[in-house]
Protein backbone atom coordinates (compact mmCIF):
# COMPACT_ATOMS: atom_id res chain seq x y z
CA UNK A 1 0.00 0.00 0.00
CA UNK A 2 1.10 3.20 -0.90
CA UNK A 3 1.98 6.06 1.96
CA UNK A 4 -1.24 8.26 0.93
CA UNK A 5 0.34 10.45 4.35
CA UNK A 6 2.55 11.96 2.62
CA UNK A 7 2.02 14.18 -0.80
CA UNK A 8 3.99 15.62 -3.76
CA UNK A 9 3.98 19.30 -3.71
CA UNK A 10 2.92 20.38 -7.50
CA UNK A 11 2.51 23.86 -9.05
CA UNK A 12 -1.15 22.98 -8.71
CA UNK A 13 -1.11 22.58 -4.84
CA UNK A 14 0.71 25.18 -4.91
CA UNK A 15 -2.11 27.51 -6.78
CA UNK A 16 -4.59 26.42 -4.75
CA UNK A 17 -3.16 27.44 -1.80
CA UNK A 18 -2.81 30.94 -2.94
CA UNK A 19 -6.30 31.40 -4.20
CA UNK A 20 -7.49 31.92 -0.25
CA UNK A 21 -4.65 35.05 -0.43
CA UNK A 22 -5.81 36.58 -3.76
CA UNK A 23 -9.36 36.52 -2.22
CA UNK A 24 -7.96 38.41 0.63
CA UNK A 25 -5.99 40.71 -1.72
CA UNK A 26 -9.00 42.07 -3.66
CA UNK A 27 -10.60 43.04 -0.74
CA UNK A 28 -8.25 45.07 1.36
CA UNK A 29 -8.33 48.21 -0.83
CA UNK A 30 -9.62 51.20 1.55
CA UNK A 31 -11.80 53.69 0.03
CA UNK A 32 -11.28 57.18 0.50
CA UNK A 33 -12.49 59.27 3.39
CA UNK A 34 -12.14 62.15 1.92
CA UNK A 35 -15.40 64.34 1.98
CA UNK A 36 -16.37 67.64 0.46
CA UNK A 37 -16.60 70.43 3.47
CA UNK A 38 -20.07 71.48 4.27
CA UNK A 39 -21.00 74.70 1.62
CA UNK A 40 -23.81 77.29 2.22
CA UNK A 41 -27.19 76.22 1.26
CA UNK A 42 -27.55 79.48 -0.85
CA UNK A 43 -25.01 82.42 -0.86
CA UNK A 44 -25.77 85.88 1.07
CA UNK A 45 -25.88 87.75 -1.91
CA UNK A 46 -28.04 85.04 -4.55
CA UNK A 47 -31.11 87.22 -6.26
CA UNK A 48 -33.75 83.95 -4.88
CA UNK A 49 -36.16 83.76 -7.36
CA UNK A 50 -38.50 80.90 -8.51
CA UNK A 51 -39.27 81.81 -11.49
CA UNK A 52 -35.40 82.36 -12.67
CA UNK A 53 -34.94 80.28 -16.03
CA UNK A 54 -32.08 78.13 -16.99
CA UNK A 55 -30.95 80.42 -19.44
CA UNK A 56 -29.59 82.98 -16.58
CA UNK A 57 -28.67 80.83 -14.64
CA UNK A 58 -24.66 79.50 -14.14
CA UNK A 59 -25.10 76.11 -13.94
CA UNK A 60 -26.85 76.26 -17.51
CA UNK A 61 -25.25 78.81 -19.10
CA UNK A 62 -21.23 78.78 -20.30
CA UNK A 63 -19.41 82.06 -21.02
CA UNK A 64 -19.65 81.70 -24.83
CA UNK A 65 -23.90 81.45 -24.39
CA UNK A 66 -23.79 84.70 -21.69
CA UNK A 67 -21.35 86.89 -24.50
CA UNK A 68 -23.68 86.13 -27.21
CA UNK A 69 -25.41 88.74 -25.71
CA UNK A 70 -22.75 90.96 -26.30
CA UNK A 71 -23.28 90.24 -30.41
CA UNK A 72 -19.66 90.29 -30.66
CA UNK A 73 -18.57 88.16 -33.70
CA UNK A 74 -14.67 87.71 -32.43
CA UNK A 75 -15.28 85.90 -29.45
CA UNK A 76 -15.04 82.90 -31.13
CA UNK A 77 -12.16 83.08 -32.93
CA UNK A 78 -10.44 84.67 -30.39
CA UNK A 79 -11.50 82.05 -27.91
CA UNK A 80 -9.86 79.12 -30.52
CA UNK A 81 -6.72 81.05 -31.26
CA UNK A 82 -5.93 81.12 -26.88
CA UNK A 83 -7.00 77.50 -26.82
CA UNK A 84 -4.43 76.78 -29.80
CA UNK A 85 -1.70 78.89 -28.74
CA UNK A 86 -1.92 79.36 -24.85
CA UNK A 87 1.30 77.64 -23.02
CA UNK A 88 -0.68 77.23 -20.02
CA UNK A 89 -3.19 74.76 -21.10
CA UNK A 90 -0.61 72.97 -23.48
CA UNK A 91 1.01 72.16 -19.71
CA UNK A 92 -2.27 71.22 -18.59
CA UNK A 93 -2.71 68.94 -21.39
CA UNK A 94 0.64 67.59 -20.93
CA UNK A 95 -0.29 66.80 -17.42
CA UNK A 96 -2.84 64.88 -18.49
CA UNK A 97 -0.55 62.42 -20.32
CA UNK A 98 1.90 62.14 -17.53
CA UNK A 99 -0.50 61.28 -15.52
CA UNK A 100 -2.35 58.97 -17.41
CA UNK A 101 1.08 57.64 -18.30
CA UNK A 102 1.59 56.72 -14.48
CA UNK A 103 -1.26 54.97 -14.39
CA UNK A 104 -0.46 52.54 -16.96
CA UNK A 105 2.40 51.82 -15.06
CA UNK A 106 0.46 51.35 -11.85
CA UNK A 107 -1.93 48.94 -13.60
CA UNK A 108 1.10 47.27 -15.16
CA UNK A 109 2.90 46.75 -11.84
CA UNK A 110 -0.08 44.36 -11.26
CA UNK A 111 -0.21 42.18 -13.65
CA UNK A 112 1.96 39.30 -14.29
CA UNK A 113 5.50 39.53 -16.29
CA UNK A 114 6.64 37.63 -18.66
CA UNK A 115 11.00 38.24 -19.83
CA UNK A 116 12.69 36.11 -22.43
CA UNK A 117 16.43 35.13 -22.48
CA UNK A 118 19.04 33.78 -24.36
CA UNK A 119 22.49 32.99 -23.34
CA UNK A 120 25.47 31.35 -25.43
CA UNK A 121 29.43 30.88 -24.40
CA UNK A 122 32.46 29.02 -26.03
CA UNK A 123 34.94 27.96 -23.40
CA UNK A 124 38.02 25.37 -23.93
CA UNK A 125 39.86 23.91 -20.57
CA UNK A 126 43.17 22.76 -20.28
CA UNK A 127 45.03 20.34 -17.51
CA UNK A 128 48.79 19.92 -16.87
CA UNK A 129 49.96 16.83 -14.24
CA UNK A 130 53.51 15.88 -13.11
CA UNK A 131 55.59 13.02 -13.71
CA UNK A 132 55.94 13.24 -17.88
CA UNK A 133 58.09 14.83 -20.23
CA UNK A 134 56.90 17.87 -21.85
CA UNK A 135 56.74 18.56 -26.01
CA UNK A 136 59.46 20.67 -25.24
CA UNK A 137 61.91 18.75 -23.36
CA UNK A 138 60.85 19.36 -19.90
CA UNK A 139 60.80 16.89 -17.66
CA UNK A 140 57.85 16.62 -14.89
CA UNK A 141 55.05 18.49 -16.66
CA UNK A 142 52.53 16.82 -19.16
CA UNK A 143 49.97 19.29 -21.13
CA UNK A 144 46.40 17.66 -21.63
CA UNK A 145 44.41 19.98 -23.48
CA UNK A 146 39.91 19.27 -23.53
CA UNK A 147 38.41 19.96 -26.59
CA UNK A 148 36.58 23.73 -26.99
CA UNK A 149 32.90 23.23 -26.01
CA UNK A 150 29.53 25.39 -26.94
CA UNK A 151 26.82 26.19 -24.18
CA UNK A 152 23.74 27.92 -25.07
CA UNK A 153 20.86 28.25 -23.05
CA UNK A 154 17.42 30.13 -23.69
CA UNK A 155 14.06 30.49 -21.89
CA UNK A 156 11.10 32.18 -20.34
CA UNK A 157 10.68 34.22 -17.03
CA UNK A 158 7.67 34.53 -15.30
CA UNK A 159 7.11 36.84 -12.26
CA UNK A 160 3.91 38.10 -10.66
CA UNK A 161 3.33 39.87 -7.35
CA UNK A 162 0.32 39.01 -5.44
CA UNK A 163 -1.37 42.22 -3.97
CA UNK A 164 -1.73 40.80 -0.52
CA UNK A 165 -2.46 43.76 1.32
CA UNK A 166 -3.86 46.23 -1.13
CA UNK A 167 -0.74 48.03 -1.97
CA UNK A 168 -0.43 47.56 -5.72
CA UNK A 169 -4.29 48.42 -5.64
CA UNK A 170 -4.22 51.58 -3.60
CA UNK A 171 -1.07 52.14 -5.94
CA UNK A 172 -3.73 52.02 -9.00
CA UNK A 173 -6.38 54.07 -7.00
CA UNK A 174 -3.85 57.04 -6.46
CA UNK A 175 -2.80 57.10 -10.12
CA UNK A 176 -6.06 57.06 -10.97
CA UNK A 177 -7.34 60.24 -9.01
CA UNK A 178 -4.27 62.06 -10.19
CA UNK A 179 -5.67 61.46 -13.73
CA UNK A 180 -8.66 63.05 -12.78
CA UNK A 181 -6.91 65.87 -11.14
CA UNK A 182 -5.07 66.72 -13.64
CA UNK A 183 -8.18 66.39 -16.37
CA UNK A 184 -9.85 68.85 -14.00
CA UNK A 185 -6.55 70.94 -13.57
CA UNK A 186 -6.56 71.35 -17.35
CA UNK A 187 -10.57 72.56 -17.14
CA UNK A 188 -9.95 74.69 -14.70
CA UNK A 189 -6.82 76.25 -17.01
CA UNK A 190 -9.23 76.06 -19.81
CA UNK A 191 -11.76 77.85 -17.93
CA UNK A 192 -9.62 80.99 -16.73
CA UNK A 193 -8.28 81.41 -20.36
CA UNK A 194 -11.77 81.91 -21.99
CA UNK A 195 -12.99 84.25 -18.89
CA UNK A 196 -9.63 86.09 -19.10
CA UNK A 197 -10.60 86.81 -23.08
CA UNK A 198 -14.06 87.62 -22.47
CA UNK A 199 -13.21 89.96 -19.65
CA UNK A 200 -10.12 91.75 -21.74
CA UNK A 201 -13.00 91.58 -24.76
CA UNK A 202 -15.71 93.53 -22.81
CA UNK A 203 -13.09 95.78 -21.46
CA UNK A 204 -11.58 96.74 -24.77
CA UNK A 205 -15.10 97.37 -26.10
CA UNK A 206 -16.26 99.59 -23.74
CA UNK A 207 -13.29 101.39 -23.84
CA UNK A 208 -13.70 102.05 -27.38
CA UNK A 209 -17.01 102.96 -27.16
CA UNK A 210 -16.07 106.01 -24.39
CA UNK A 211 -13.11 106.82 -26.60
CA UNK A 212 -16.09 107.53 -29.36
CA UNK A 213 -17.76 109.22 -26.84
CA UNK A 214 -15.14 111.43 -25.99
CA UNK A 215 -14.07 112.04 -29.46
CA UNK A 216 -17.31 113.40 -30.49
CA UNK A 217 -17.40 115.66 -27.32
CA UNK A 218 -13.78 116.81 -28.24
CA UNK A 219 -14.87 117.90 -31.45
CA UNK A 220 -17.48 119.54 -30.00
CA UNK A 221 -15.83 121.73 -27.52
CA UNK A 222 -13.20 122.51 -30.20
CA UNK A 223 -16.01 124.09 -31.79
CA UNK A 224 -16.73 126.22 -29.11
CA UNK A 225 -13.44 127.04 -28.70
CA UNK A 226 -12.83 128.44 -31.67
CA UNK A 227 -16.01 130.29 -31.95
CA UNK A 228 -15.09 131.75 -28.55
CA UNK A 229 -11.72 133.05 -30.02
CA UNK A 230 -13.55 134.34 -33.05
CA UNK A 231 -16.03 136.15 -30.16
CA UNK A 232 -13.33 137.49 -28.58
CA UNK A 233 -11.03 138.33 -31.20
CA UNK A 234 -14.38 140.81 -32.36
CA UNK A 235 -14.34 142.42 -28.29
CA UNK A 236 -18.07 140.49 -28.27
CA UNK A 237 -16.56 138.03 -25.50
CA UNK A 238 -13.99 138.25 -22.52
CA UNK A 239 -10.81 136.40 -22.57
CA UNK A 240 -11.46 134.75 -19.40
CA UNK A 241 -14.38 132.51 -21.78
CA UNK A 242 -11.76 131.56 -24.22
CA UNK A 243 -9.82 130.26 -20.96
CA UNK A 244 -12.72 128.45 -19.52
CA UNK A 245 -13.45 127.06 -23.16
CA UNK A 246 -9.66 125.95 -23.27
CA UNK A 247 -9.67 124.20 -20.02
CA UNK A 248 -12.94 122.57 -21.34
CA UNK A 249 -11.41 121.40 -24.02
CA UNK A 250 -8.41 120.44 -22.37
CA UNK A 251 -10.05 117.90 -19.92
CA UNK A 252 -12.08 116.26 -22.74
CA UNK A 253 -8.50 115.92 -24.96
CA UNK A 254 -6.67 114.60 -21.47
CA UNK A 255 -9.93 112.15 -20.82
CA UNK A 256 -9.97 111.14 -24.57
CA UNK A 257 -5.66 110.06 -24.39
CA UNK A 258 -6.09 108.39 -21.24
CA UNK A 259 -8.99 105.96 -22.67
CA UNK A 260 -7.27 105.30 -25.80
CA UNK A 261 -3.98 104.29 -24.28
CA UNK A 262 -6.42 102.17 -21.74
CA UNK A 263 -7.53 100.53 -25.07
CA UNK A 264 -4.62 99.92 -26.51
CA UNK A 265 -3.38 98.30 -22.81
CA UNK A 266 -6.83 95.71 -23.54
CA UNK A 267 -5.62 94.99 -27.37
CA UNK A 268 -2.70 94.67 -26.14
CA UNK A 269 -3.58 91.90 -23.79
CA UNK A 270 -5.97 90.12 -26.09
CA UNK A 271 -3.19 89.78 -28.66
CA UNK A 272 -0.55 88.40 -26.14
CA UNK A 273 -2.96 85.62 -24.71
CA UNK A 274 -4.10 84.89 -28.64
CA UNK A 275 -0.38 85.07 -30.24
CA UNK A 276 -1.34 87.17 -32.61
CA UNK A 277 -0.15 90.54 -33.67
CA UNK A 278 -1.82 93.85 -33.16
CA UNK A 279 -2.28 94.70 -36.48
CA UNK A 280 -4.19 91.99 -37.19
CA UNK A 281 -6.31 91.84 -34.05
CA UNK A 282 -6.96 95.21 -34.38
CA UNK A 283 -8.71 94.56 -37.99
CA UNK A 284 -10.19 91.53 -36.50
CA UNK A 285 -11.95 93.50 -33.71
CA UNK A 286 -13.24 96.58 -35.92
CA UNK A 287 -16.42 94.65 -37.13
CA UNK A 288 -18.34 95.42 -34.31
CA UNK A 289 -16.59 98.97 -32.93
CA UNK A 290 -19.47 101.23 -34.33
CA UNK A 291 -22.36 98.90 -32.51
CA UNK A 292 -24.37 101.09 -29.50
CA UNK A 293 -23.25 100.71 -26.04
CA UNK A 294 -26.44 99.17 -25.49
CA UNK A 295 -26.21 96.34 -28.09
CA UNK A 296 -22.45 94.91 -26.99
CA UNK A 297 -22.57 95.58 -23.03
CA UNK A 298 -25.75 95.00 -21.49
CA UNK A 299 -26.55 91.80 -20.14
CA UNK A 300 -29.92 89.99 -18.43
CA UNK A 301 -29.81 90.40 -14.71
CA UNK A 302 -27.77 87.37 -12.60
CA UNK A 303 -30.72 84.92 -10.74
CA UNK A 304 -28.88 82.12 -9.62
CA UNK A 305 -31.17 79.23 -9.48
CA UNK A 306 -29.07 77.03 -7.17
CA UNK A 307 -25.52 78.99 -6.46
CA UNK A 308 -24.46 76.30 -4.05
CA UNK A 309 -24.94 73.45 -6.29
CA UNK A 310 -22.14 74.67 -8.02
CA UNK A 311 -19.02 73.95 -5.66
CA UNK A 312 -19.05 70.53 -6.02
CA UNK A 313 -18.56 70.40 -9.37
CA UNK A 314 -16.25 73.34 -9.72
CA UNK A 315 -13.03 72.26 -11.57
CA UNK A 316 -11.00 73.66 -8.51
CA UNK A 317 -12.66 71.72 -5.92
CA UNK A 318 -12.58 68.52 -7.98
CA UNK A 319 -8.99 69.15 -8.35
CA UNK A 320 -8.26 69.33 -4.98
CA UNK A 321 -10.67 66.78 -4.04
CA UNK A 322 -9.06 63.97 -6.03
CA UNK A 323 -5.28 65.29 -4.98
CA UNK A 324 -6.78 64.51 -1.57
CA UNK A 325 -7.97 61.09 -2.30
CA UNK A 326 -4.54 60.00 -4.02
CA UNK A 327 -2.53 61.79 -0.73
CA UNK A 328 -4.88 58.68 1.14
CA UNK A 329 -4.15 55.91 -1.22
CA UNK A 330 -0.65 56.86 -1.24
CA UNK A 331 -0.87 56.54 2.59
CA UNK A 332 -2.73 53.35 2.53
CA UNK A 333 0.22 51.73 -0.02
CA UNK A 334 2.92 53.16 2.58
CA UNK A 335 1.05 51.16 5.80
CA UNK A 336 1.01 48.02 3.36
CA UNK A 337 4.32 47.79 2.54
CA UNK A 338 4.63 47.26 6.37
CA UNK A 339 3.20 43.87 5.58
CA UNK A 340 4.67 41.00 3.81
CA UNK A 341 4.92 40.90 0.36
CA UNK A 342 4.61 37.94 -1.88
CA UNK A 343 5.97 37.13 -5.06
CA UNK A 344 5.10 33.85 -7.56
CA UNK A 345 8.37 33.17 -9.71
CA UNK A 346 8.91 30.78 -13.26
CA UNK A 347 10.75 29.35 -15.47
CA UNK A 348 11.05 27.27 -18.20
CA UNK A 349 14.40 27.23 -20.03
CA UNK A 350 16.22 24.66 -22.68
CA UNK A 351 19.99 23.87 -22.67
CA UNK A 352 22.53 22.73 -25.62
CA UNK A 353 26.12 21.25 -24.85
CA UNK A 354 27.92 20.52 -27.65
CA UNK A 355 31.48 18.71 -27.18
CA UNK A 356 33.17 18.26 -30.36
CA UNK A 357 31.47 15.72 -32.47
CA UNK A 358 28.96 14.94 -29.31
CA UNK A 359 25.54 16.68 -28.84
CA UNK A 360 23.26 16.76 -26.14
CA UNK A 361 20.06 19.13 -25.22
CA UNK A 362 18.08 19.15 -21.82
CA UNK A 363 14.59 21.26 -20.95
CA UNK A 364 14.25 22.20 -17.04
CA UNK A 365 11.57 24.27 -15.39
CA UNK A 366 11.04 26.10 -11.94
CA UNK A 367 8.02 27.35 -9.83
CA UNK A 368 7.77 28.50 -6.18
CA UNK A 369 6.46 31.29 -4.18
CA UNK A 370 9.01 33.53 -2.48
CA UNK A 371 7.60 35.63 0.84
CA UNK A 372 9.63 38.51 2.13
CA UNK A 373 8.82 40.81 4.43
CA UNK A 374 11.50 44.02 6.23
CA UNK A 375 12.63 43.02 9.83
CA UNK A 376 14.64 46.28 10.27
CA UNK A 377 15.05 49.06 8.15
CA UNK A 378 15.92 51.99 10.80
CA UNK A 379 13.05 53.58 10.56
CA UNK A 380 12.39 53.93 7.44
CA UNK A 381 8.95 52.32 6.94
CA UNK A 382 7.73 54.82 9.74
CA UNK A 383 8.67 57.84 8.31
CA UNK A 384 7.51 57.68 4.89
CA UNK A 385 4.26 56.61 6.50
CA UNK A 386 4.45 59.82 8.72
CA UNK A 387 5.25 62.16 5.79
CA UNK A 388 2.24 60.33 3.71
CA UNK A 389 0.15 61.37 6.46
CA UNK A 390 1.48 64.49 6.41
CA UNK A 391 0.97 65.01 2.69
CA UNK A 392 -3.05 63.73 2.94
CA UNK A 393 -3.67 65.95 6.04
CA UNK A 394 -2.43 69.07 3.39
CA UNK A 395 -4.57 68.06 0.99
CA UNK A 396 -7.48 68.06 3.04
CA UNK A 397 -6.67 71.46 4.06
CA UNK A 398 -6.02 72.48 0.21
CA UNK A 399 -10.03 70.80 -0.39
CA UNK A 400 -11.33 73.01 1.97
CA UNK A 401 -9.48 75.96 1.26
CA UNK A 402 -10.47 75.51 -2.55
CA UNK A 403 -14.72 75.07 -1.15
CA UNK A 404 -13.50 78.38 0.55
CA UNK A 405 -12.53 80.45 -2.27
CA UNK A 406 -15.32 79.28 -4.72
CA UNK A 407 -17.75 80.17 -2.46
CA UNK A 408 -16.07 83.86 -1.94
CA UNK A 409 -15.91 84.11 -5.51
CA UNK A 410 -19.49 83.19 -6.42
CA UNK A 411 -20.26 86.09 -3.33
CA UNK A 412 -18.24 88.49 -4.74
CA UNK A 413 -19.06 88.41 -8.66
CA UNK A 414 -23.22 88.58 -7.24
CA UNK A 415 -21.79 91.68 -5.76
CA UNK A 416 -20.32 92.65 -8.53
CA UNK A 417 -23.42 91.81 -10.50
CA UNK A 418 -25.75 93.55 -8.55
CA UNK A 419 -23.78 96.92 -7.94
CA UNK A 420 -23.34 97.31 -11.51
CA UNK A 421 -27.02 96.24 -12.07
CA UNK A 422 -28.09 99.41 -9.75
CA UNK A 423 -25.71 101.30 -11.33
CA UNK A 424 -26.40 100.96 -14.64
CA UNK A 425 -29.83 101.51 -14.16
CA UNK A 426 -29.21 104.74 -11.99
CA UNK A 427 -26.71 105.97 -14.99
CA UNK A 428 -29.19 105.52 -17.52
CA UNK A 429 -31.95 107.56 -15.61
CA UNK A 430 -28.78 110.04 -15.34
CA UNK A 431 -27.86 109.70 -19.36
CA UNK A 432 -31.49 110.76 -19.97
CA UNK A 433 -32.01 113.59 -17.77
CA UNK A 434 -28.46 115.01 -19.00
CA UNK A 435 -29.60 114.36 -22.44
CA UNK A 436 -32.91 116.58 -21.93
CA UNK A 437 -30.76 118.89 -20.13
CA UNK A 438 -28.29 119.30 -23.02
CA UNK A 439 -30.76 119.62 -25.85
CA UNK A 440 -32.80 122.11 -23.83
CA UNK A 441 -29.25 124.18 -23.07
CA UNK A 442 -28.67 123.85 -27.13
CA UNK A 443 -32.08 125.48 -28.41
CA UNK A 444 -31.57 128.08 -25.75
CA UNK A 445 -28.16 128.59 -26.47
CA UNK A 446 -29.17 129.44 -30.31
CA UNK A 447 -32.07 131.85 -29.48
CA UNK A 448 -29.48 133.84 -27.27
CA UNK A 449 -30.92 133.04 -23.76
CA UNK A 450 -27.62 131.06 -22.90
CA UNK A 451 -23.71 131.56 -23.24
CA UNK A 452 -21.40 129.01 -24.71
CA UNK A 453 -19.97 128.56 -21.51
CA UNK A 454 -23.19 127.21 -20.16
CA UNK A 455 -23.89 124.93 -23.37
CA UNK A 456 -20.02 123.49 -23.42
CA UNK A 457 -21.17 122.76 -19.27
CA UNK A 458 -23.93 120.63 -20.00
CA UNK A 459 -21.89 118.58 -22.94
CA UNK A 460 -19.75 118.08 -20.49
CA UNK A 461 -22.76 116.62 -18.09
CA UNK A 462 -23.81 114.40 -20.91
CA UNK A 463 -20.48 113.18 -21.71
CA UNK A 464 -20.07 112.07 -18.20
CA UNK A 465 -23.38 110.36 -18.10
CA UNK A 466 -22.82 108.71 -21.34
CA UNK A 467 -19.26 107.37 -19.67
CA UNK A 468 -20.81 106.18 -16.74
CA UNK A 469 -23.39 104.20 -18.78
CA UNK A 470 -21.04 102.29 -20.50
CA UNK A 471 -18.89 101.83 -17.36
CA UNK A 472 -21.97 100.45 -15.51
CA UNK A 473 -22.94 98.29 -18.57
CA UNK A 474 -19.02 97.46 -18.83
CA UNK A 475 -19.08 96.24 -15.15
CA UNK A 476 -22.47 94.76 -15.31
CA UNK A 477 -20.66 92.10 -18.32
CA UNK A 478 -17.68 91.22 -16.72
CA UNK A 479 -19.81 90.42 -13.63
CA UNK A 480 -21.03 87.98 -16.11
CA UNK A 481 -17.99 86.75 -17.06
CA UNK A 482 -16.45 86.79 -13.66
CA UNK A 483 -19.84 84.75 -12.61
CA UNK A 484 -19.56 81.70 -15.09
CA UNK A 485 -15.29 81.43 -14.20
CA UNK A 486 -16.71 81.46 -10.28
CA UNK A 487 -19.30 78.92 -10.69
CA UNK A 488 -16.90 76.48 -12.91
CA UNK A 489 -19.04 76.84 -16.20
CA UNK A 490 -17.20 75.39 -18.87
Amino acid sequence: MPDRSRRRWTPATAVACLIPLLLVACSTTTPSPVVLPATPASFAHAQASASASASTSPSASGIQTVLDALADPALPGLLKAVEQSAPTLVQALARITQARARLGTAQAGSQPQASAFAQGTRSNNSASTGGGTSAGGNPGATTGNTPAYDLATAGLSLSWEIDLFGRLAAGRSAAQARLDAADADAQMTRLALRSQVADTLVVYRACMLAASSQRDSLAASLVTLHLTEVRQGAGLAPMIDVSRAQTSTGEVRTSLVATEGQCEQALQSLAYLSDQSVGTLRAQLQVSANAPASQLLELPALHPAQPASVIARHPQVLRAQRNADAAWQDLGALRASRYPSLNLAATLATTLIQLGPFQQSFNSWSFGPSLSVALFDGGRIRASIEEGQGRYEESVAVLAGAVRDTVRDVELALIQGQTAEAAAAQASATLQASRQLYNASEAAQRAGRLSLFELESARLSLLGAQTNLINAHRDQARAWVALQKAAGVP
